[in-house]
């Protein structure tokens, strides 16, 4: 019986945490001194915290409102089916009109006009939680007076189970502790009983740390905020989404954006700028350019007046506020690495703890020497050749200068390799390029490799989206390293490399460590150029389409493929980092709720003239602040989305995702960031949880001009 005890004992030691739950509010009493953690929305300045009248503690919220109402909301992490408890403080001084309500996810719990004068009042209430976040708010309206709040929690109810379990046990303790206990007190203990004693002891003193540590580690753990995972696509505007209903005549194939989007929001009414480095330097700054100095693309001959400053706040020093670690992959274009002190470390200079990519604003120009083999002029450092794709091509698409047979050589240590055409392999040239290496056509007297490549073989010429510079900052381990262009990696087809990158980082983060990961594609930036046909093997094959020179046709072909491509890495993304899944005819699987991370799909700015489909004006387009060069696509997907699949019509404008991170990870930017940095951004978290909200814009804004420049 008594073993029996202890076994129950220990057992019950294990469901203290569960009776134990930790409040999951974040900073619920105000004792920060300051609304961190909270969104404030509605009317303007809604309300502060002061230490004039607490309920406890040092700090309360004053909540003040005249005309239009206020709100405070913050979104907490909770389990799917458990019922919580919300408990919270009010005082009113009396004066009406006044009102405050209480809302879980959008519904009302509690709603109450002109309260009398009260002091402190507890309220209480509770909910079922229905995913792994809900959204808690509080409305209110008080003219000319104001309201109390304090002392905001939100727990766990134990199971009942959990509590049957602990009464039946302690009824059992109390019939083995009675008469036995007597005894023991009366008579000598033989050796043998005191054995038992002893092992009774030591399984007590083994289950009391696993309680514990049990209870501690519920208590500190943080309240599981979501991960972020923010992909840009470059130079894509709404024109050519169909999940947004516009495409053209040949819209993209792009299933994997489809069904995030049929998962989350469109946002249909969002403008950026009309390039890119403004609009990626509001991500993360929510500024507009005139109070940037960034009001087009960065180039090399741009100062570092106009490129993002190791000064301002970005996201992810923001995010640092909730323990977040940061990376950006693929495409940088923010600052240097020119005219910048902080040269190849730009990305770690403005906050970010990890970059893997390129720092320039777009792939360099293709390589028509396709490594060397094919130069007819140029200089040594841009000599041009005859091959506009940067690979040569075979017999079919150029008679005169394509090759069916050749040798592959490699910059690394593999070997080189024959490549022949076949009707898999239609341009051996191009897959040679897609592999990270130059091909070589075959003579009829010299038709096989050689143990090191012919001389006019050159691997250090970039080559478009297959040959670039790749760099890499690591802030914790302190290193600023730019790859070779021998380097594998940089010999890569971009969006591939891009993804690699992003998945490794992902997967190595610590259990438990929030994050943020930018994943920057360059498609479908200019130089059009084809991507590997792997990565769309139910397109034709494009081998002989002109990349350079060609016609209209060409390039909207080349750029539908360069999309459909990347969409392919989109999904790979999500499904190696565990966010989504495949369905078994291969299609995407997602469900936001069964991963704790947000997923961002945004266009940087509007589409470049050759790319714009139709209805569109590809007069007007990037570069331009017409519509067509500034109407972007933007979804919005994962846990802290009430009621997805839906259309969101109102303005929004890129400088409010810098908002939206900070609110998703609980904080509030405008208390972050010192006043004497005007902020542009205005909330979103209340589109993702209220499919009612109304326009919390009232205008928006797009503005171009010219960088400071070394050439004034």
């Amino acid at each position: 019986m008594s073993k029996l005890l202890l076994m129950l004992l220990c057992s019950a030691s294990l469901l203290i945490p569960r009776l134990a739950s930790a409040n999951i509010v974040f900073n619920g009493g105000f004792e920060l001194g300051d609304v961190t953690g909270w969104i404030l929305s509605g009317n303007p300045v809604p309300g502060n915290v002061d230490g004039s009248s607490p309920h406890s503690g040092d700090f309360a919220a004053n909540l003040f409102a005249a005309t239009n109402p206020g709100f405070i909301e913050q979104v907490l992490a909770t389990t799917p089916g458990t019922v919580y408890k919300l408990t919270y403080f009010l005082e009113s001084d009396g004066q009406t009109p006044n009102r405050f309500l209480t809302q879980v996810n959008g519904a009302t719990l509690f709603d109450q006009t002109d309260i009398p004068v009260q002091p402190y009042t507890l309220h209480s209430s509770s909910f079922t939680a229905t995913g792994a976040s809900t959204d808690l708010k509080f409305g209110f309206r008080n003219d000319p007076g104001m309201l109390r709040l304090d002392d905001i929690a939100v727990d766990a109810i134990p199971e009942p189970s959990v509590i049957g379990f602990l009464i039946v046990l302690a009824l059992l303790i109390f019939a083995t502790r009675t008469a036995p206990a007597m005894r023991i007190a009366k008579h000598y203990v033989p050796r043998p009983a005191m054995n038992k004693r002893i092992g009774r002891v030591m399984l007590s003193l083994v289950c009391l740390p696993l309680a514990v540590a049990a209870t501690l580690a519920q208590a500190t753990t943080p309240t599981s905020r979501p991960n972020i995972l923010f992909i840009i696509m470059d130079d894509v505007g709404i024109d050519q989404m169909r999940s947004f209903g516009y495409g053209g005549v040949t819209p993209p194939a792009t299933p994997v954006v489809d069904v995030v989007a049929q998962h989350g929001i469109r946002f249909r009414n969002t403008w950026g700028m009309p390039e890119c480095s403004p609009s990626r330097a509001m991500f993360f700054e929510g500024r507009y350019p005139l109070r940037t100095n960034i009001f087009t693309a960065i180039l090399t001959i741009d100062l570092a007046n106009s490129q993002v400053s190791p000064f301002e706040i970005t996201t992810p020093k923001i995010l640092k506020n909730a323990n977040y670690t940061s990376a950006l992959f693929g495409k940088f274009h923010l600052a240097g690495p020119t005219n910048n002190p902080y040269g190849n470390g730009t990305p770690n200079s403005v906050g970010f703890d990890y970059f893997d990519g390129f720092l320039e604003g777009a792939p360099h120009p293709i390589d028509t020497t396709a490594g060397g083999v094919g130069r007819t002029g140029g200089s040594d450092a841009f000599p041009t050749g005859i091959y506009g794709c940067g690979f040569v091509p075979g017999r079919n698409d150029d008679p005169a200068h394509g090759s069916d047979k050749g040798a592959c050589y490699f910059a690394d240590q593999r070997a080189c390799k024959i490549i022949e055409a076949s009707s898999s392999v239609p341009a051996p040239g191009r897959l040679c390029l897609e592999q990270g290496g130059v091909f070589v056509p075959a003579k009829p007297e010299d038709d096989k490799c050689h143990a090191t490549a012919p001389s006019e073989v050159n691997f250090n010429l970039a080559n478009g989206y297959y040959v670039f510079n790749l760099v890499t900052n690591d802030l914790q381990a302190g290193t600023v390293y730019k790859h070779p262009l021998i380097d594998p990696r940089a010999r890569t087809y971009s969006p591939i490399e891009t993804t690699n990158a992003a998945v490794s980082w992902i997967n190595s983060r610590p259990s438990g460590q929030r994050w943020m990961a930018t994943v920057s594609y360059a498609a479908i930036h200019a130089p059009y150029q084809q991507a590997p046909q792997s990565l769309t093997p139910s397109t034709s094959d494009l081998s002989g389409v002109q990349c350079t020179g060609g016609t209209a046709e060409d390039t909207r072909t080349l750029s539908n493929q360069m999309l459909e491509a990347m969409d392919s890495q989109i999904g790979r993304l999500l499904v190696e980092t565990g966010v989504a899944s495949r369905q078994p005819d291969g299609s995407l699987q997602y469900d936001p709720t069964r991963s704790n991370t947000m997923v961002v799909i945004i266009g940087d700015n509007g589409t470049y003239s050759p790319s714009v489909k139709a209805p569109f004006d590809p007069t007007h387009a990037k570069g331009f602040v017409n519509q067509t060069g500034v109407w972007i696509p933007l979804l919005v997907a994962g846990p802290l989305v009430n009621t997805p699949d839906r259309n969101v019509e109102h303005m929004i404008n890129v400088a409010d995702l810098f908002q939206l991170f900070g609110e998703i990870a609980g904080l509030d930017v405008r208390a972050l960031v010192p006043s004497s940095r005007i902020l542009d951004s205005v909330s979103m978290l209340p589109y993702l949880t209220n499919p009612a909200q109304a326009s919390l814009r009232t205008y928006s804004f797009t503005q171009t001009g010219n960088n400071i420049s070394a050439h004034g």
